[in-house]
């Protein structure tokens, strides 16, 4: 009977797979591209074909849904230009530049329809207002502005930060834009009054404001992402994840996805406040959005802009036109066995070779040194390779074919004081884990029963056993306080 390799012991997942965990798990294969100057923000297109806009350098670059390239640019910037939004039909697209500029730049065309002036710095928040006519900006010069597009003027200015404005959200609640600053605060805006609605302090700055629902934002302050609610000042959740500052939100249905200067892009799950999903991406992320048809995942860096596919997704290659392959006709080439194949030999025999003998090679998986051991029934050498280069779950293994082959106390009587002192040690770091409690403690008690009458011989071996005996003590003292608080939680239900 061949002998079967022993199978480490599984330890329980620390994440539960629900579906959520399952559908992010499914973003792999990214693609990276480069581009012409760090990553100020990106987002894909509202509507159908889901262009993915990424402002980098002097130029907003437009990367067609699924494509590997550059498939048209908007160059029409003096300055950096400085993020980049959609209007919520897609046929329109505002941007904030270094000179303190607002543009609006139509999709289709790529035409610049109007350059609206009047902040004395550099604009970093853009985005459209509460109607498709207005546009939402804000600046370090510490003002937001509401600018009407149709006339190409300033419609509303809001003053009321006290230090650079870097984010914010055109339009929340059918109230107005929510804005923060570098100060920490948080504002909410109405353009009927030209005053603040609501606002609220976190300690760090904010680098980014998402509206999620009609009822609930996110703000990005420090390390965490807090989430609010007008009907309080203090937020409702706050998840830290990241540990760099927060750069960037997105967020696509009950989703938020956000981007630090720790070099990952984390997915929030709203229903739970918690992490479902972490990509590394090696760079700090300064931008990051989810197709609307939540089949990509696109994160900006300072030298790329990563794709992250849904599995089966992966970008083809656009297909050629009728004058292009002309020039890219393929190339005829003779096609054969190689030679010195199996097939090269048989190439003369015909139908001959099908009556061939065929013996087929069946690979040995390779055996680990314990498993080795094990077959060879060397058990305390089994247990000495084990302990020396074996996981914990491979250890644990190795205990429990010994108690299953009635073998342990055989194993324990021959081993060394270093190798005792090892396996004691082992036990009482392990014996917690509920995996490994049941083998372990029947490890325990055989080498207590065989070398517990040897105590006092050795320092190190006493020690070890000392330390065995207060593990155990602590363990058996916690069981009895959990069955005490059954006992009495029992009571309380009957």
């Amino acid at each position: 009977m061949e002998y079967q390799a022993l199978q480490p012991v599984l330890l329980p997942t620390r994440q539960k797979i629900t579906p959520a965990v399952e559908l992010w798990r499914s973003f792999k294969n990214p693609s990276s591209l480069p581009i012409s100057g760090a990553c100020t923000g990106l987002q894909f297109r509202p509507s159908a074909p889901y262009d993915c806009a990424v402002s980098c350098g002097t130029r907003i670059d437009m990367y067609s849904y699924g494509a590997t390239s550059v498939g048209r640019s908007l160059s029409r910037f003096t300055a950096v230009s400085l993020g980049c939004r959609f209007r919520p039909d897609g046929r329109m697209l505002v941007s904030g530049d270094a000179s303190g500029n607002v543009s609006i730049f139509t999709v289709e065309d790529r035409d610049l329809l109007r350059k609206m002036t009047g902040h004395t710095a550099p604009v970093h928040f853009t985005d459209f207002g509460l109607t498709p006519s207005q546009a939402v900006s804000g600046s370090d010069d510490s003002t937001v502005r509401l600018w009407d597009i149709v006339k190409g003027s300033e419609a509303v200015q809001f003053t009321g930060h006290s230090d650079l404005v870097r984010a914010g959200t055109g339009s929340f609640g059918h109230v107005g834009p929510i804005t923060g600053d570098m100060a920490g605060s948080v504002k909410l805006w109405d353009p009927r009054t030209n005053q603040e609605a609501w606002t609220a302090t976190l300690p760090d700055s904010v680098y980014a404001v998402e509206a999620v629902t009609e009822s609930l934002f996110a703000v990005a302050s420090g390390r965490t992402v807090h989430f609010f609610t007008l009907d309080s000042s203090t937020p409702v959740a706050s998840v830290d994840v990241h540990s760099r500052q927060v750069m960037c939100l997105s967020h696509r249905d009950s989703f938020v996805v956000s981007g630090g200067l720790d070099g990952f892009a984390k997915v929030i799950d709203t229903a739970s406040f918690e992490t479902v999903r972490s990509i590394s991406v090696g760079s700090p992320v300064t931008g990051v959005d989810v197709s609307p048809d939540m089949r990509r995942v696109a994160v900006g860096t300072a030298s790329a802009v990563h794709f992250y596919h849904r599995a089966g997704d992966e970008p083809q290659m656009p297909a050629r036109t009728e004058k292009e392959s002309m020039f890219f006709m393929p190339v005829s080439r003779k096609t054969g066995p190689r030679a010195g194949s199996k097939k090269y030999w048989e190439r003369s025999l015909g139908s001959a070779a099908t009556n061939a003998v065929t013996v087929e090679h069946v690979r040995r998986e390779k055996l680990k040194a314990f498993d080795s051991m094990l077959k060879a029934f060397d058990f305390r050498r089994a247990v000495d390779v084990a302990m020396t280069r074996g996981k914990p779950e491979e250890i644990v293994a190795v205990f429990g074919e010994l108690i299953q082959r009635n073998t342990l106390a055989s194993a324990v009587r021959h081993f060394n004081e270093a190798l005792l002192v090892a396996v004691v040690q082992f036990v009482s770091r392990r014996l917690a884990t509920a995996a490994f409690a049941e083998t372990l403690l029947v490890v325990a008690e055989t080498i207590v029963d065989i070398h517990g009458p040897g105590a006092g011989e050795t320092a190190a071996v006493d020690e070890a056993l000392e330390t065995l005996a207060t593990r155990v003590r602590i363990e058996l003292e916690l069981a009895r306080s959990m069955r005490q608080l059954r006992g009495l939680l029992d009571a309380v239900v009957m």
